[in-house]
């Protein structure tokens, strides 16, 4: 069965064209969440300008044509690694998403390489593009998001291709020229490999936009807004995981509840707006000072609660005092006035048998005692009425 190269690039346009529209029709419902969806409409846009450009131009002139061509279909590439860039909440950079685009241009206008030239050029190009699009794509897919990880596995693959085209070409078309030799084989495999990937790329935005919604609110669901660590749900939905392991693995675990002192008095005094600059000055104090896959949430208003897996009475104590000392000697600027406070900290240590419940409980109560004794200090329930175990002794069993 016989293509014919000039009718399949005509139909890449017209996908291109939809998928495009289709991409800013989407943008226009979830711009809030998914703006990278309007960088991704206008790249496929973009692209099919380019190829527009590229059938409409004649062939006997000069290569003007096919240079812009190329140019815009570059300009696109780097449209769609600034959505990627934006997918993953970072900042839009116009040198990375025109250079291409540009360092073509000046080659071209500026040296007139010969044609085995530019194509190697144009291929290198656009192949690195879509290698940096899908790392980009693959290093901000979390678990959760598979359809960014397939996206960023279809740009590979897509960028791969402009490499075989650099490797193939010159060997199968010496010289070779998009509308001169458009009734090559080259030609043909070239649109219908654009048209899968623009096809495939299309369906997996859709997906992605779903899963990244969907992940958003869970996110939400589970963030504490003031501060942006975890709320009573997220403790309450991850802290039995953390225990359980460490309980089938043999390994120590701790619960820790801190409570800022006086905390009462500074929003009576100075306001709500100073005690929740309070909060979030603490939440960053204490996140600074802890492990990677510790669980820190804020599940009242003045009270936190830390999980830390694979850690002892020992461990969990050094932690809690890193956290008590270095608050104590911090203070928040408002106005011309600093406001410092302190904080008190219950620990409990989880035992083979305890559950949840326990662990708060006698953390509670260890919370209680340490306000009890003055405040700014840390109580272990395991200790009391003997002495606690430094940094790095054993847990009191």
């Amino acid at each position: 069965m016989a293509f014919d190269p000039l009718t399949l690039i005509t139909a890449l346009i017209l996908v291109l064209c939809a998928v495009g529209v289709q991409m800013l029709l989407l943008w226009r419902r979830q711009r809030r969440q998914i703006p990278a969806l309007g960088w991704w409409g206008a790249a496929f846009l973009i692209a099919a300008l380019g190829f527009i450009l590229l059938l409409g131009w004649p062939a006997k002139s000069t290569m003007l044509g096919r240079v812009l061509a190329n140019a815009i279909m570059l300009f696109g590439m780097g449209c769609s690694y600034t959505a990627a860039r934006v997918l993953n909440g970072r900042e839009a950079r116009l040198v990375p998403m025109l250079a291409g685009g540009l360092f073509w241009l000046g080659l071209c206008l500026l040296l007139e390489p010969p044609p085995e030239i530019r194509m190697a050029t144009a291929s290198i190009l656009s192949g690195s593009y879509n290698f940096i699009t899908a790392r980009e794509l693959w290093r901000g897919a979390l678990p959760q998001l598979r359809s960014q990880r397939a996206a960023a596995i279809a740009c590979a693959l897509h960028g791969g291709f402009f490499v075989l085209r650099l490797i193939l070409g010159p060997t199968l078309n010496p010289g070779l020229r998009w509308i001169e030799t458009a009734a090559s084989l080259w030609g043909t495999v070239m649109a219908i490999e654009a048209i899968i990937y623009v096809s495939v790329f299309s369906f997996l935005a859709a997906s992605m936009t779903r899963e990244r919604i969907s992940f958003d609110h869970e996110r939400a669901a589970l963030e504490d807004p003031l501060t942006g660590i975890g709320n009573r749900r997220a403790f309450d939905l991850k802290a039995p995981d953390i225990f359980a392991r460490d309980r089938r693995l043999g390994r120590c675990s701790a619960l820790l509840l801190f409570d800022l002192d006086h905390f009462k008095r500074i929003n009576d005094t100075h306001g709500h707006d100073a005690g929740n600059r309070l909060l979030v000055h603490f939440t960053e104090t204490a996140a600074r000072l802890l492990r990677q896959d510790d669980l820190f949430c804020r599940i009242g208003g003045e009270e936190f609660v830390l999980v830390l897996g694979n850690a002892g009475a020992g461990e969990a104590r050094f932690i809690a005092e890193r956290v008590r000392d270095a608050f104590a000697q911090s203070s928040v600027q408002i106005g011309d006035r600093a406001i410092a406070t302190t904080v008190s900290v219950g620990i409990a240590e989880a035992g083979p048998d305890a559950n949840l419940a326990e662990l708060l409980s006698r953390a509670d109560a260890g919370l209680y005692a340490a306000k009890a004794r003055g405040r700014n200090r840390v109580v272990n329930m395991a200790c009391i009425g003997e002495p606690c175990p430094q940094p790095g002794e054993p847990a009191v069993a």
